[in-house]
């Protein structure tokens, strides 16, 4: 039951986060592509490998007992439970975001609160990746990057990052 519920509610979260920061990129760049030739490939057989693991995981190791626990739930309490996941990660990611538009603002006055948000999206999506620890040096690197699009100068960001790290 706890790896069928942390997969899903992993699952969710990153699906929330995901979208968020695919909005603030394309708002902030005007697209948003995977190139195939500079690592998408790589991206794509990642995303192919996880999502085979998952299936074969659910088949082989939940296998009928999983069926059955969620057959015996009532839909509408499924529907309720995903989406108080989503309303609870939208809510976590926007304090974070919340936190980055405040920060760099007081820092960067002059920047957009609309490039803030869209830039601070990303930062926190990159972050939440669980590639690091914590997502340290994961979120000042992209804080860097994000917020130096919309520039932001480099040691604002940085200093932004740490401080969030360090909440």
């Amino acid at each position: 039951a706890n790896i069928v519920l942390a997969t899903y509610e992993r699952f969710i979260a990153a699906a929330v986060s995901a979208a968020m920061a695919m909005t603030g990129a394309w708002y902030l760049f005007g697209r948003v592509a995977l190139n195939l030739q500079s690592g998408g490939s790589q991206f794509v057989k990642i995303l192919a490998g996880i999502a085979v693991a998952l299936v074969a995981g659910a088949i082989f190791g939940w296998g009928s007992m999983a069926i059955d626990a969620v057959q015996r739930q009532p839909r509408i309490k499924i529907v309720i439970s995903i989406v108080r996941s989503i309303c609870l990660t939208l809510a976590i990611q926007l304090c974070t975001v919340a936190a980055y538009v405040v920060g760099t603002h007081s820092l960067a006055p002059n920047i957009s609160i609309v490039e803030l948000v869209a830039a601070s999206v990303v930062v926190t999506f990159v972050a939440s990746l669980p590639i690091s620890f914590a997502g340290w040096g994961v979120r000042e690197l992209s804080a860097v990057l994000a917020l130096g699009a919309i520039g932001v100068r480099n040691e604002t960001a940085l200093t932004v990052a740490i401080f969030i790290g360090a909440l």
